[in-house]
């Protein structure tokens, strides 16, 4: 069983062909390390793979003969499989496959295609807080606003109890009458804060 959880190796940036074969050695020991069933180093590999694209800024990506090793020397749930397609799918050109007729493995075609059209339907973040927005958007003004007027309100109302009380000018039904609006006032402020807490998600 390989031990090493850190895997030598030299990124050939300026190299195309040597970064290739660089990918291929990798996917070669990662389908021994599977066949050994040792996670630890099929883990630094996947590490060693990354590290290897991303020293090349992604510009050289495994091409079909490591994609032929990693997909036939390896179980449908390798999680290499998935990394593979991510790459392409994140980082890929048109002339990254070149002709559909190529080479590639036909599994790998078809776990790009369906990873490329969801990644396609999904809406982006972006997309998701526009359509928010528009929906929500006048609501949350007008509720913004009138959270505002109320709370003003109340600011007032219980200056007023305040002067009262001190003068005891008024009399306990009016006092009354003024607490209770008071109290309907702050029970106004706490929906409208509630509401536009609900609106801000």
């Amino acid at each position: 069983m390989i031990q090493k959880r850190l895997l030598p190796f030299k990124t050939a940036t300026d190299d195309e062909e040597k970064t290739r074969n660089q990918y291929l050695l990798l996917s070669k020991l990662y389908v021994l390390a599977e066949k050994l069933l040792d996670k630890t180093t099929k883990h630094a590999v996947l590490n060693a793979l990354s590290a290897c694209a991303q020293e090349t800024a992604f510009a050289t990506l495994p091409d079909r003969d490591s994609a032929c090793a990693l997909y036939d020397g390896t179980a449908e749930s390798s999680p290499a499989r998935p990394w593979l397609v991510d790459m392409y799918t994140q980082h890929g050109t048109p002339a990254s496959l070149g002709s559909m007729a190529s080479g590639y493995p036909g599994e790998f075609l078809e776990d790009f295609a369906v990873t490329m059209l969801s990644a396609r339907a999904k809406p982006s973040v972006h997309d998701a807080v526009s359509t928010k927005l528009a929906h929500d958007g006048p609501l949350l003004i007008s509720s913004t606003k009138d959270l505002t007027r109320a709370e003003r309100e109340v600011k007032h109302l219980r200056d007023a109890c305040l002067e009262w009380k001190e003068s005891h000018s008024r009399d306990v039904r009016e006092t009354n009458e003024v607490r209770q609006r008071l109290s309907n006032a702050e029970n106004k402020v706490k929906q409208l804060k509630n509401q536009v807490k609900q609106l801000k998600r």
